[in-house]
């Protein structure tokens, strides 16, 4: 029996990702979540993290995107993803700065301090 589902991974631009896995790991916004085959429907936001692809064979940091998974079809959308291969310590050093402007702003409901709170977490996590 095929136990395989069909994943896609998209930006505005192009098809980052797309093929068929046995597993795909998300950052959900609830939590990291792992999707196997015949797993329930859902849709979900992204928060910072890692998108691990069978067990480390593909993997991208993500800061944000959205998630539907429905009848064996992954479908991940985000604007701001990069395969991990392509993250550099300038692409870190950019990113962190940013969102530490981003945390100074008044205006910051606790849902968006949390996000960007966890993405200095993530960004200061990773050793490269």
């Amino acid at each position: 029996m095929n136990s395989n589902f069909r994943t896609e991974i998209i930006s505005p631009k192009e098809i980052i990702f797309s093929s068929e896995v046995k597993e795909v790991v998300i950052p959900g916004i609830e939590g990291e979540m792992t999707i196997l085959f015949e797993h329930i429907p859902l849709i979900t936001f992204l928060r910072p993290g890692f998108i691990l692809i069978n067990n480390n064979e593909e993997n991208f940091f993500v800061e944000d995107g959205v998630v539907e998974f429905f009848e064996n079809n992954l479908t991940i959308l985000s604007s701001k993803i990069k395969r991990f291969k392509e993250v550099t310590k300038d692409y870190i050093s950019l990113v962190r700065e940013k969102t530490l402007n981003q945390l100074k702003e008044e205006n910051l409901n606790d849902k968006e301090k949390y996000i960007l709170n966890h993405k200095i977490e993530v960004l200061s996590n990773l050793n490269i």
